[in-house]
């Protein structure tokens, strides 16, 4: 079920309760017509921004699974999403990931394929620049 648009708009300007914003970040990961409406509602908050889709933050898990033979070692990893877009996603990761590599990202309720565009440490952590390629959803 989709939030009232009254929910996105606050959600935009930063204005919900605590309590109402992880129903929302959960909702926005699965939802492309949500995403679409929150892209539009930021427009004008986000005049300054030069990226092509506005980024919406989230906090939210994930698992991350490297595809390409040479840089995957090991099983999939924890991840955390910081913030979406339309065809990208910034993840924060215990491990780096060279530019370039194929990964799987598991989220909730889909399978998301992506190319990582930048791995950069930030503390103990990675921030990771994913460009999405596809979307799957799990059944």
């Amino acid at each position: 079920m989709h939030p009232r648009p009254e929910l996105l708009e606050q959600f935009a300007c930063q204005t919900l309760s605590p309590e109402e914003i992880p129903a929302i970040e959960d909702h926005l990961l699965v939802c492309d017509s949500c995403q679409v409406a929150l892209l539009a509602l930021n427009g004008a908050l986000q005049e300054g921004e030069r990226r092509r889709y506005v980024r919406v933050s989230v906090d939210s898990t994930a698992h991350v699974k490297i595809l390409d033979p040479i840089t995957s070692i090991g099983p999939a990893c924890s991840a955390k999403v910081l913030n979406i877009c339309w065809d990208g996603m910034q993840l924060e990761m215990d491990r780096f990931v060279c530019a370039g590599s194929s990964v799987q990202i598991r989220l909730k309720d889909r399978i998301v394929l992506g190319k990582v565009r930048y791995c950069e440490p930030n503390g103990d952590k990675f921030r990771t620049g994913i460009h999405l390629q596809e979307t799957l959803h799990r059944r």
